[in-house]
């Protein structure tokens, strides 16, 4: 998680906390999603 963090923060430092906090949520949504996918 904190590889993407910094990915996020470091790609482009215009976009707004919003943003931001949306692709966070989805980034972490698809690797919820990618976790569960790869127990099963």
């Amino acid at each position: 998680m904190t590889v993407k963090k910094a990915a996020l923060s470091g790609k482009r430092p215009a976009l707004s906390g919003n943003a931001l906090k949306i692709i966070a949520i989805i980034a972490m949504t698809i690797d919820h999603i990618a976790w569960m996918r790869h127990r099963l």
